[in-house]
């Protein structure tokens, strides 16, 4: 694949560095690669193990193929989810959590149900009229002691 020996450190080789890496992932996982993913994941590794070695502080006393090694573990993983996508949330499927809501849609999905906005506080500190905290301040259970509150503990003090 390389035209020479790369050598980063303490790793004389990085070419076979990384495909004894890649072999040991996919023992590990029991996994397959045709020829081709094996070597567009190999180069893809390499790139990565290159990257490490800018990264590499050896005042921590960690030999570079050890950080190499454990950290290019993750750029396989990189490797697998820009190819295939992330296996967690089904496939192809992608988790949008940047996906804007409108306050004035049906908080239920329904053409017919109370929009969003209704169901959010109108002051900061303030609890929706439905909302488990306000039924818990009004049976007593919240935390802000009002003037009622005072007057009647002072009356039951004296």
């Amino acid at each position: 694949m390389l035209n020479g020996c790369l050598t980063l450190y303490d790793v004389h080789d990085v070419e076979a560095f990384c495909g004894r890496l890649l072999d040991d992932h996919l023992n590990r996982t029991r996994g397959f690669l045709n020829p081709t993913e094996r070597a567009d994941c190999l180069s893809h590794l390499i790139g990565g193990v290159w990257e490490l070695s800018r990264k590499w502080d050896p005042s921590h006393g960690v030999a570079f193929s050890t950080y190499g090694w454990r950290l290019g573990k993750f750029k396989i993983v990189d490797w697998y989810r820009v190819r295939y996508g992330r296996s967690r949330y089904g496939g192809d499927a992608q988790r949008n959590i940047n996906f804007p809501h409108s306050l004035d849609a049906a908080a239920d999905g329904s053409p017919d149900g109370a929009p969003l906005g209704a169901t959010l506080p109108g002051e900061p500190g303030d609890f929706a009229p439905d909302s488990l905290a306000a039924r818990l301040r009004a049976l007593g259970g919240g935390s802000r002691v009002t003037a009622e509150d005072t007057a009647i503990l002072r009356a039951l003090a004296a």
